[in-house]
């Protein structure tokens, strides 16, 4: 199991700050883009972005947005690696993989804690390369892991090997690090880390406490 540091913010600043403290740390970073449609707070937009760094890192777009193709284009200024768009909104699936693999950039979905796995249309979901479900309702973060994901990812993990497909499965919004070994027997391969990081007063030593106990986990 990986770790991808989230970022949700309204502020270019800080998201410019904490990019800086995960450049030689962290191989992938999630920036979550949210409007005032799919969820009550809303993020800073990629067109806002005037001073984007050259970073070694690989980027995930996270489309918590009432039409994620829209956001496509914007998004490519700050050259992202995946593009992940909600289930609820997306409308076509097939399209979005076809539009953002066009464009060189790996897809994936996300679904909100309540969506049906079944919303997933099977030819999409074998095309991309991450599956998320949130652990929480979407647009916030500080919230506390719903019990419901460990089910919710033993029913993922056994469709994918129904489907025969490779994607990764990820699990976004209230991950702390004592979750780490459940998350990893139901069959979590990525976990996504907001607050558990940025809220403590200490980024470099939280961030080194949580590599220790990921590197426990993982013998």
């Amino acid at each position: 199991m990986k770790i991808i540091p989230a970022i949700l913010t309204a502020s270019e600043e800080d998201l410019l700050r904490k990019l800086a403290f995960l450049a030689g740390r962290s191989k992938w970073v999630q920036i979550d883009f949210v409007d005032d449609k799919f969820a009550g707070q809303k993020t800073i937009r990629p067109e806002q972005l005037h001073q984007w760094p050259s970073l070694d890192i690989n980027i995930e777009c996270h489309l918590m947005v009432a039409n994620p193709f829209g956001w496509v284009q914007p998004c490519e200024q700050i050259l992202p690696h995946r593009l992940v768009a909600q289930v609820e909104t997306v409308g076509s699936q097939i399209e979005f993989v076809e539009r953002t693999l066009a464009e060189g950039i790996e897809t994936g979905f996300a679904l909100e804690l309540t969506t049906p796995l079944d919303q997933l249309q099977k030819e999409a979901a074998f095309n991309s390369q991450v599956i998320i479900l949130l652990g929480v309702p979407a647009g916030q973060s500080g919230q506390k892991l719903h019990p419901q994901i460990f089910s919710r990812l033993a029913e993922l993990r056994q469709w994918r090997q129904q489907l025969g497909a490779k994607f990764l499965i990820g699990v976004d919004g209230g991950v702390k690090p004592q979750y780490f070994a459940q998350l990893a027997r139901q069959g979590a391969d990525l976990v996504y880390l907001n607050s558990a990081l940025w809220q403590t007063n200490d980024w470099l030593a939280t961030w080194r406490k949580i590599q220790r106990q990921l590197a426990t986990n993982n013998k």
